[in-house]
């Protein structure tokens, strides 16, 4: 959230998760939604921003929110710790968003849709006078943006940048988490970039071009699968890998002696970069008369 005090215009944007590149990305959009940069902003200490809080009471930025300042100069200013009414302006915003944006709990289709909806609120809310103003938000607003700088040329690339190895399975670990990248590109180093939604790999190899861009948050059920094998591959035990691919419909397959009830399709070679055939299994397990469903998958070469 942003708030500009004076004329309180406000920005508001919804991520899955509070981490570096989405604080910097709503800073990002906030400046396109204005068309302005504000001289300086007060912060709080959150940890995606400020490394450490020095002795004689400075910040050590953290590098990607530093880097963020350098390129729209802006003078960061801190509250103190554990005070929120050094900045009550946006501590009120945050009341006022959750009131009026998220009750009754909004559903929306994906993330972009909900900030499209937000959007529409925030400008709505430029048409309000508050009690004891003579003019609205958003004529009180012109003169904040009076005195704020221009957008930059172009904006800052709001992704954290990490350097990595590919694994002899082709992969490169990323914050806990694996994601794949071309067969050929094996026992080489690779450049990482991640950003809120997604993760991009790239190298400076001769002739390469830009190796992966997935999907940062997975999908669930069957396309989960699809696209992160390698996150089931360590519970092959569960499925017999000498009976035949399944294909379509029912089949049984067994393992120490217990009988498994599976319903599942057969994908194609899942991507670029992937060198198995991928069928993916509903495995019903039943267990003292309970059923457990897990998800399970079966790699083949792909020919």
């Amino acid at each position: 959230m942003l708030d500009l005090p004076h004329s309180d215009g406000c920005y508001v944007r919804a991520y899955p998760a509070a981490v570096s590149e989405a604080w910097v990305d709503g800073h990002i959009h906030a400046f396109a939604f204005f068309g302005a940069v504000p001289q300086s902003i007060v912060y709080d200490n959150d940890r995606c921003l400020v490394a450490k809080i020095l002795a004689d009471g400075t910040r050590k930025r953290a590098t990607l929110f530093s880097g963020f300042l350098s390129h729209y100069l802006i003078r960061d200013r801190y509250g103190r710790p554990g005070k929120g009414n050094d900045k009550g302006n946006v501590e009120g915003l945050v009341g006022y968003a959750r009131r009026n944006f998220m009750v009754p709990i909004p559903q929306f289709a994906t993330w972009d849709a909900f900030n499209t909806w937000l959007e529409e609120q925030r400008r709505n809310r430029q048409r309000d006078r508050l009690r004891g103003e003579n003019e609205t938000i958003g004529e009180r607003l012109q003169r904040d943006l009076a005195v704020m700088r221009s957008l930059p040329p172009s904006p800052f690339d709001a992704c954290d940048q990490t350097c990595a190895r590919v694994t002899a399975q082709s992969l490169v670990r990323y914050k806990t988490n694996d994601y794949s990248v071309p067969v050929a590109w094996g026992h080489q180093d690779v450049w990482v970039r991640g950003y809120v939604d997604e993760v991009v790999t790239d190298t400076d190899a001769p002739g390469a071009k830009v190796a992966a861009t997935i999907s940062r948050f997975s999908a669930s059920g069957h396309e989960w699968i699809r696209r992160r094998p390698v996150a089931v591959m360590p519970i092959t035990d569960l499925v017999d890998l000498t009976t035949p691919p399944i294909t379509s419909g029912s089949a049984k397959c067994s393992e120490k002696g217990r009988r498994y009830s599976a319903e599942g399709y057969a994908g194609g070679c899942v991507g670029e970069g992937q060198r198995t055939f991928l069928v993916a299994c509903c495995v019903t397990l039943a267990v003292n008369g309970t059923a457990r469903h897990i998800k399970v998958t079966r790699s083949l070469p792909c020919h």
